[in-house]
Order: structure tokens, then C-alpha cells, then sequence
């Protein structure tokens, strides 16, 4: 199984890497896709560490790297993404034993670190190049969001699509209209168009509760988008209420419950004999 994990510009993006390990530590591939904010907070010291590092660290454990499409032919003439339909057009390499060795299967990588960047410099020629966000929204059995800041939660719930993080809500197989959606879920089981996202808002208490905040999340979950609520404590700028992040246990519980009813729902579409999903 593998998720999509999006890391918006919360101060609880710091959290990030803790909860990439421990979905790492059960055996589930790791999409992380991080906004311009979430990086930049990531950037500062939280308990005597960088959690930017600790998050590059857990590519860097697996020894990959990425490098964009454009430099990959550069290095290797003659050298295509084309092989295996499945990849996302950045390859993944890796440095042991000296000597680069492309690896032409990304699922090999247990995780994956994606910029807005990235959107751009992986693609380089029209009707080959696949595009990123696309490509994350079809491998991913899961979305999860955590954390959720006031910007993004406004973003998904007005559609908008200003950063790659926004462009795979988009691009995610859900919420679609009937007619469609009926039609895939008759020829492919109804798991593939309706995958889950669940969302772990984190906000400064007045952000969290102005009316705009619970009409756009009233509109997420109207979708289908679960949440899992946060919590009243002392907040990063000290004040005291309502708005941190859920406890990384409760979203991580909350997360493999809802990877476990994909799972489920894959397998019994394999033993209905029904094909893969493809448009």
C-alpha cells in the first residue's frame, strides 16, 4: 500500500517526519509532498533538531535520491522513462556498492520526497513526460494531510490548484459526478472512485474558530474527506485552545484503519475478476 502524505504550512508540519517513519515502520510506501510553507517551517529547530533533515534523512536511510528526468538523459544517452508505465517520470537511484544504478521501479523507494519544483523539472516533452501530480493520485491508495493549515483547507474546499500538494487533491479519485463515477465503479469496483482522504487540521484557535473554518470543512466532508479533529492545548505561540494536531497515534490510527478498507476492497475486486484501474 502506499500514501500520499501532504505536509501543509502548520507548525505542526514539524511533525512530519515522525509520522513518514512510523507509516514507514509498517511496511507502507511514503509519497510526501510538502508546500513552500511546510518547508520552511520544517527548516526550524524543533527539540534540538532540523525536521527538515530528519525528513530528508529517511530517503537518504534508503539510499535514494531524486533527480529530474532532463538530467537523468543528460547522463545516460538514450535513456527513457518509457519502461515501465508505472513510474512517475523522476528516477530513483541509489549510491550503493559506488557506482549509480537507475532503479526503473520507484515502489522499490520506501519514500519519496515531492516539491512544487518537482511538477515542473520532471517534464520536459509533451505526451511522454508523465505528469506528477497525476501520477501520484493514481498510485496512492490513501491522501492524508496532516497537517491541515487555514490556507490549504481553504484551497481544497474552493478547488483551487496553486501548488502540486492542491493539484493532486485535484487529480484524486473521488467526489466525482455520478454518471462517471458509476460507470468506472461498475468496470473497476467502487474503491476506485472513492479513495479515501482524511485531514488533521492545525490552526491558531481564532483561525480555528472562525465560521469560514467549519463552512469549509463542513464542505470537505461533504465529499467524503474524513477528519480527525485537533485538540486543546498551548499552542507554538503560546496561546492556549482549541487548534493543535491530533495526537500522531490517533492520525496514524485513523490512517491505517482506512488503508486496511482499501486493502480489503482491492482484494475482493482481484477475486471478482475485475481488471485494473485505467482510463
Amino acid at each position: 500500500m502506499r500514501v500520499c502524505l501532504g505536509v501543509s504550512g502548520s507548525v505542526a508540519a514539524v511533525k512530519a517526519p515522525e509520522i513518514a517513519q512510523r507509516l514507514l515502520d509498517q511496511g507502507i510506501h511514503v509519497d510526501v509532498v510538502v508546500t513552500q510553507s511546510a518547508e520552511r517551517l520544517m527548516h526550524a529547530s524543533y527539540r534540538g533538531e532540523v525536521p527538515w533533515d530528519k525528513l530528508c534523512a529517511l530517503a537518504e536511510n534508503r539510499r535514494t535520491v531524486v533527480v529530474s528526468s532532463a538530467a537523468a538523459s543528460q547522463e545516460r544517452p538514450g535513456a527513457s522513462n518509457d519502461d515501465d508505465p508505472g513510474d512517475v517520470v523522476p528516477e530513483v537511484r541509489t549510491n550503493e556498492g559506488g557506482d549509480d544504478h537507475a532503479l526503473p521501479n520507484l515502489d522499490r523507494a520506501r519514500l519519496q520526497l515531492w516539491r512544487d519544483e518537482d511538477e515542473w523539472s520532471s517534464y520536459n516533452t509533451v505526451g511522454r513526460d508523465e505528469v506528477l501530480h497525476v501520477e501520484l493520485a493514481k498510485r496512492c491508495q490513501l491522501l492524508l494531510i496532516a497537517p491541515l493549515c487555514a490556507n490549504t483547507l481553504a484551497a481544497m474546499s474552493a478547488g483551487s490548484c496553486a501548488n502540486l500538494l492542491s493539484c493532486v487533491v485535484r487529480a484524486w479519485h473521488y467526489n466525482l459526478d455520478p454518471p462517471f463515477a458509476t460507470r468506472l465503479a461498475t468496470r473497476f469496483g467502487a474503491h476506485t472512485v472513492a479513495r479515501p482522504i482524511l485531514v488533521a487540521p492545525a490552526m491558531n484557535t481564532m483561525m480555528w474558530h472562525q465560521r469560514i473554518t467549519s463552512e469549509h470543512l463542513t464542505t470537505l466532508k461533504d465529499r467524503g474527506v474524513q477528519v480527525v479533529p485537533p485538540i486543546s492545548k498551548v499552542l507554538a505561540c503560546g496561546d492556549e485552545g482549541m487548534g493543535a494536531m491530533a495526537d500522531v497515534d490517533d492520525v496514524l490510527a485513523a490512517a491505517v484503519n482506512l488503508l486496511e478498507q482499501q486493502s480489503i476492497a482491492i482484494r475482493l475486486a482481484v477475486e471478482s475478476g475485475l481488471p485494473p484501474f485505467s482510463l
